[in-house]
């Protein structure tokens, strides 16, 4: 398991030491003294992890287990990693197969729209069809 450092950003526990162990399978979220505060799968990281990064700030990761939500700032190895982690969900890799999905849906519904109204000129009576189109 690699061991990647996390710096806590919560008001009350602001600077501690945190770790998140990650390999394949599962990552453990670590305390300072080393006790495991928290175990997820990918499918189970993936709606669990909020990973917000800002463009020169930092890498901020907020982790949620039950009633117990962590914030951390990543460095960016670190960061990097644990987004390759929850990309291994299921959910995660259907994403951009539902954005392309969504995308072909949105075109249809144009088109289809287009062509409804090309039905509904083409039905008006020569008077009004010939008006529309000599101006």
């Amino acid at each position: 398991m690699t061991g990647l450092k996390l710096r806590r950003v919560d008001e009350d526990h602001h600077g501690e030491g945190w770790q998140i162990k990650l390999d394949d399978q599962s990552a453990l979220l670590l305390m300072p003294d080393g006790q495991v505060a928290a175990s997820f799968t990918p499918d189970e990281a993936y709606p669990r992890f909020e990973l917000l990064r800002f463009a020169n700030s930092g890498h901020n990761v907020a982790i949620t287990d039950g009633e117990n939500t962590w914030h951390f700032t990543a460095w960016p190895k670190a960061f990097k990693q644990i987004k390759a982690f929850v990309q291994q969900s299921r959910e995660a890799s259907s994403e951009p197969e539902l954005a392309a999905l969504k995308r072909r849906a949105i075109f249809q519904v144009v088109l289809g729209s287009v062509v409804f109204l090309g039905g509904i000129a083409l039905t008006l009576d020569k008077p009004i069809l010939k008006g529309v189109f000599e101006g």
